[in-house]
């Protein structure tokens, strides 16, 4: 059965079915409505500034992306910057292909390996400044010069003082709890008077892998021969792994299960089985989830 292609919001509007996601080392089951909002095109307006769901979705892909990310970089600008965000993150792109190039060149490879993520803050001053995670380690001294030429700063005090190179804690208690911090700084997410095209926030270089499945399957398509049967076999799979003390259920009322996998492996299976539902149904609910909202009400 092959998925249909395009949007289609009468297909989708209020649509009662179940939500399959596996994420970190969690499968969610929910109950749920899916609702497509009154005049979304499926095209992203022009930003304005860091929205709580773009703050949502910076964590869930630090959550669920596959890259060690064990070293953070910043980077700020001398006393006069760039008042333009299309500026700005040129200098960043540069910057992120001098720290691929540097890469290969030590490992001698061809290659593309490096994965970096990257999100934007504005200082008091108005000036703005990126942070970088990166699974490869940046020495301080080769950024500090390379960040100097690529902005065209003249001031020696930004030589010295425009970068910092920290070593994080690796997994998820590292990015995560950076990241969330920063995040939180929402009067450094405000956009200064006069600042043009601020463009994103954060955003992914190199690698972008990231390790969760999510599907939506209505009430139609849950009656499809092809889509029940790989409903049965996530749900058979998740069963024995729970009855062999692989996995636990924490949660399960009000239409929602959450089962939580003790076994990265297991874990990998899963994921498999949630994308064997999804490749099953016959619209791709799961293209919607930055449009859509829960009406909070489980059938």
């Amino acid at each position: 059965m092959k998925n249909s292609v395009g949007y289609n919001a009468e297909q989708i509007k209020n649509k009662c079915g179940t939500q399959y996601r596996a994420s970190g080392n969690l499968l969610i089951i929910t109950a749920r409505q899916k609702v497509i909002p009154a005049g979304y095109t499926g095209c992203r307006g022009t930003v304005m500034g860091f929205s709580g769901g773009s703050g949502i979705r910076m964590r869930r892909y630090l959550r669920e992306c596959t890259s060690d990310y064990g070293y953070m970089v910043t980077l700020t600008y001398p006393g006069e910057y760039p008042s333009d965000g299309i500026t700005t993150k040129n200098h960043l792109r540069r910057f992120l292909q001098e720290v691929q190039r540097e890469a290969l060149r030590q490992r001698k490879e061809t290659t593309q390996f490096v994965s970096a993520f990257w999100f934007l803050e504005f200082q008091g001053r108005g000036a703005p400044h990126y942070h970088i995670f990166t699974n490869h380690p940046v020495n301080k001294a080769w950024a500090s010069k390379r960040w100097y030429d690529i902005v065209g700063s003249e001031d020696i005090r930004h030589l010295h003082a425009g970068t910092r190179c920290e070593k994080l804690v690796r997994g998820r208690a590292g990015t995560i709890s950076y990241a969330s911090k920063y995040a939180a700084k929402m009067e450094q997410k405000l956009t200064p008077k006069g600042f043009e095209n601020v463009g994103r926030f954060w955003g992914v270089y190199g690698v972008r892998t990231t390790m969760a499945a999510d599907t939506f399957v209505s009430k139609a398509d849950a009656g499809c021969s092809n889509v029940s049967q790989a409903v049965k076999n996530l749900i058979k799979f998740v069963n024995s792994r729970v009855e062999g003390g692989d996995a636990e259920v924490i949660i399960k009322k009000n239409g929602v299960r959450v089962v939580s996998i003790h076994c990265r492996v297991a874990m990998r299976r899963i994921r498999m089985l949630v994308s064997a539902i999804s490749a099953q149904t016959l619209v791709r609910y799961d293209y919607f989830s930055d449009a859509e909202v829960d009406t909070g009400n489980p059938f």
